[in-house]
């Protein structure tokens, strides 16, 4: 943790578009709170908490619930910025975190660079991507006249830590991303994968030569799904995977009839 703390406080958090990064002045482990292990504060005087992930198992919904009611009981306010770091976060977790409001703080998912796990691997390389933000997915989910459902992608709303705000991002950066019509709430069972402005089916089609239809294939090239129907589990999830590596899953409830949750009956 001591080392996890001391590479936060060095090389800061990059911003998911690479041009942006939010800085500490300050921070040091901290024995103050429960679920927090580390306070301290930005270049710009903002006031920081952070919370951090195991190195074996991804940070789990309970402990950001926890977290925040924690913050959100800090006397007379919270600090100005709450920071979730893990490895990996369960879909439940990071869709808390990207919803989820605590007066007058700006929450953030960061994603920690597997290389932290490594010390001898990371003193070799450049303290510039060990911690970054995760992308809020921008996806849509709509319920056809036939009663099956359709996901379209429309890119990543990222963190400005410059202009502290999301900023809207594009489906350019989308390396891959897949459907799951079905979701358990334990792991993504990809129903429909697709792989938009990139050369991945292509080589597919080159390789099994004529045995891919090339008006199907083409159908799995874009962002926008092909229609499914809703499974038993009422849940979709759709995981993104940007064009530096980094995930991020949106998770859809939906009602008894299959429809997605706030969408009216027509």
């Amino acid at each position: 943790l001591e080392e996890w703390v001391a590479e936060l406080r060095t090389a800061g958090i990059q911003s998911a578009s690479g041009q942006e990064r939010l800085r500490f002045s300050a921070l040091e482990v901290s024995g103050t709170y429960t679920w927090f292990h580390a306070q301290g504060v930005t270049t710009d005087g903002t006031e920081a908490l952070v919370c951090m992930g195991s190195a074996s198992a991804p940070l789990s919904l309970a402990i950001v619930r926890n977290a925040l009611d924690e913050a959100a009981d800090i006397y007379p306010r919270p600090p100005g910025l709450i920071v979730f770091a893990a490895f990996q976060f369960t879909a439940e977790a990071e869709a808390l975190i990207a919803g989820c409001k605590v007066k007058d703080a700006q929450v953030l998912a960061v994603q920690m660079n597997t290389d932290l796990q490594m010390t001898d691997l990371l003193k070799r390389q450049a303290r510039n991507q060990s911690f970054i933000l995760v992308g809020q997915p921008d996806v849509q989910l709509k319920m056809g006249a036939d009663g099956r459902l359709t996901v379209e992608v429309l890119g990543f709303d990222y963190y400005d830590p410059v202009k502290q705000a999301m900023v809207t991002g594009s489906p350019k950066n989308i390396a891959m991303w897949m459907v799951d019509g079905n979701y358990d709430g334990r792991c993504v069972n990809p129903q429909q994968c697709f792989f938009p402005g990139t050369d991945v089916w292509k080589k597919l089609e080159t390789t099994l030569k004529g045995t891919i239809v090339p008006v199907r294939l083409k159908a799995y090239q874009g962002t926008k799904s092909l229609p499914f129907k809703p499974g038993e589990n009422l849940k979709v999830a759709v995981k993104i995977i940007d064009d530096k590596g980094f995930e991020s899953i949106r998770v859809f409830p939906l009602t008894a009839d299959g429809r997605p949750r706030g969408e009216a009956v027509r």
